[in-house]
């Protein structure tokens, strides 16, 4: 039920806010993920704290007789951030479960850790920590399916799931992290309750995914999912995972961290007929979205094209070339080692300007549309000499192209 081990908590003052919570009469733990990576020696700086005090309590103590800043996030649930420092901690009055709809718990206030801790998902996400002794509280077999690296649900999977059907999403992502095989039974019952994923709103669905496939391990647990034929209840288009799992790896190669757009478009590649609409209707930022389908664009493009251009065009264009060439590599071409070795030589390397522009093209006669047009053609060309047109052959070029569609 309980082992006495020191843990190194990543905060500074966790011990303070801890000290006011219990001079107040009250009892007070730390609890879940900050205890979970504590003990695996991970950081996490999200520090939550369950006490027995009540929240009129919490913020008098905190608020009145300490003066820390306080916000009532969660109030009506017994949720409390306090602020300190440089850091945020949420303070939650222990709760039991009497009511659960699949969205949203109907609870009442008690002093039992334990009834606390058999509200959480997983057994991993229900310890419990008191620094001042030392004590880590384990009421569900938590710390050794932690050693055993799996994802278990606390109790019957299935009605776990039932009082929040996010947690099946829960269970991916965490099953990414925490896990070296998927529960089956967990599995099975994600699966068998996969329908109810309709009733979440997009936006606790996509938080989810995103933190998901932040993951290294995303490809394969995404396989699981797909393999259950849960992913079309996520985003109803195609989705590529072995292409996220190519991309991972290339990245590691050439030791640069994909960003969440470029791994979402690498899952979305083959879906060709995605529109900004379905992206921003599923929650994904205006930034994001036209990212998205711009790297969707230069796959698309990329197939037409000859890998040395194409790779030449990334590194003019973007900042973020590496990740652009992650992208487009692994989806369209087969000679991944070209990739790699164009990086390398050009990783330290001064981009060229381009010596055209749309001024330039103004000058001589272009407008509008063909102004941007030209602009394009005239880019192209340069980059396909490999930087070493001129000024003056590029206008040139453009002044007789012009010439000759008249």
């Amino acid at each position: 039920m309980y082992i006495y081990k020191q843990l190194t908590i990543q905060s500074s003052y966790y011990k303070q806010i801890l000290s006011y919570l219990n001079s107040a009469g009250g009892l007070s733990r730390l609890v879940g993920g900050c205890v979970r990576d504590a003990i695996l020696g991970k950081p996490n700086f999200d520090i939550d704290i369950n006490t027995t005090l009540l929240p009129e309590q919490v913020m008098s103590v905190l608020s009145t007789k300490n003066n820390l800043k306080i916000v009532p996030t969660g109030v009506a649930f017994g949720t409390i951030s306090a602020f300190i420092g440089n850091e945020r901690f949420e303070i939650t009055t222990l709760r039991q479960d009497i009511g659960c709809d699949g969205r949203h718990a109907k609870v009442v206030f008690t002093t039992d850790f334990k009834q606390d801790a058999a509200r959480r998902d997983f057994t991993i996400n229900a310890l419990s920590y008191c620094p001042f002794t030392e004590t880590i509280y384990d009421y569900f077999n938590g710390i050794q399916d932690i050693s055993d690296k799996q994802v278990m649900f606390i109790g019957i999977p299935q009605q776990r799931i039932q009082e929040d059907y996010l947690r099946i999403l829960r269970f991916f992502r965490f099953s990414c992290d925490y896990a070296k095989r998927i529960d089956p039974e967990g599995l099975k019952a994600c699966a068998e309750l996969k329908h109810k994923l309709s009733t979440l709103s997009f936006e606790r669905i996509k938080a989810e995914i995103d933190r998901l496939i932040d993951s290294d391990n995303a490809p394969t647990i995404l396989q699981q999912m797909d393999n259950q034929n849960i992913l079309p209840y996520i985003f109803p288009w195609q989705w590529d995972y072995n292409a996220l799992a190519k991309g991972n790896d290339f990245a590691q190669n050439i030791s640069i961290k994909l960003t969440r757009s470029i791994k979402y478009s690498l899952l979305f590649h083959a879906e060709i007929s995605l529109t900004n609409q379905q992206l921003l209707s599923f929650k994904f930022s205006k930034h994001d979205s036209e990212e998205i389908l711009n790297i969707l664009s230069l796959i698309q493009e990329s197939q037409h094209l000859p890998i040395y251009y194409m790779l030449k065009k990334l590194w003019q264009n973007f900042d973020n070339y590496p990740e652009y060439i992650t992208a487009v590599v692994v989806t369209s071409y087969t000679n991944s080692e070209v990739a790699k070795e164009f990086i390398a030589t050009h990783i330290n390397t001064t981009k060229p300007l381009f010596p055209i522009t749309g001024n330039d093209l103004l000058k001589i006669g272009f407008h509008g549309k063909a102004l941007g047009t030209m602009l394009s053609k005239l880019k192209s060309l340069w980059i396909d000499s490999d930087f070493t047109i001129t000024k003056q052959q590029l206008l040139d070029i453009a002044c007789d192209l012009n010439a000759n569609s008249t």
